[in-house]
């Protein structure tokens, strides 16, 4: 097999030159077809709820409170977070 190739010769899988996407966007499979965001702020806030409800339990250590409360707290500001953004129009 000859390795060298003159200046103006190009190997063969460049010269098809065709284009991978034409003239669509490049885009993956989940932005196609979007979720139910109310859903997922509804699930989000009963789980929050739930970790909540949680807290009234048969445990006797502090570092569970803590655990709870975190997650819980971090559920609620990510929906908030959501909500501001997709209100100025900052995620679609």
């Amino acid at each position: 097999m000859n390795a060298t190739r003159s200046p103006g010769q190009q190997h063969p899988i460049h010269a098809r030159r065709t284009p991978v996407a034409g003239t669509e966007p490049v885009t993956s499979p989940d932005q196609h077809k979007p979720g139910h965001r109310k859903a997922g702020r509804i699930g989000a806030v009963v789980s929050a709820l739930v970790l909540l409800a949680m807290l009234f339990g048969n445990h006797e250590g502090r570092i569970e409170n803590i655990w709870l409360i975190g997650l819980a707290v971090g559920l609620l500001a990510i929906v908030i977070g959501d909500i501001v953004l997709r209100r100025n129009g900052l995620r679609s």
